[in-house]
């Protein structure tokens, strides 16, 4: 009977230990996703290289920590919530690359404006003073 007992206590141990390294994958999950979206955020109000490098990292990190499924193995459906997570942090990360593409592109572009405006502003003073 004891054997029974200790035995069925040690089985509960085990679901115990698996519930228990789930839940701390999930949460530490939720917060690498909690932390890429400051980062996004920071990134959309500031455009720095820092709080670019930030959300590149967060995201890489959901990415690493989701494609290690080992603790959900017996739960399908937490599986495939975290691997559609993965792909869409996959997804959003290539289009932050986009995104940083298209700013370097918008501030290149707007630097050269200013040059030019400078240079016309200067020549056009320069055209204007025989006149004075």
């Amino acid at each position: 009977m004891s054997l029974v007992v200790v035995r069925d206590l040690g089985e509960s141990y085990l679901q115990y230990r698996a519930t228990a390294k789930q839940s701390i994958a999930t949460s530490d999950f939720v917060e690498d996703l909690f932390q890429a979206r400051i980062a996004a955020l920071k990134y959309r109000a500031t455009r720095s290289e820092e709080s670019s490098e930030e959300v590149q990292s967060n995201i890489s990190e959901i990415i690493r920590d989701g494609n290690d499924l080992t603790v959900f193995s017996g739960n399908a459906a937490y599986s495939r919530d975290i691997e559609a997570a993965v792909q869409s942090s996959q997804q959003y990360l290539a289009y932050f690359e986009d995104l940083r593409a298209a700013v370097a592109r918008e501030e290149d572009l707007e630097h050269t404006a200013l040059e030019l405006g400078k240079s016309a502003r200067k020549w056009t003073c320069r055209g204007l003073m025989p006149l004075l």
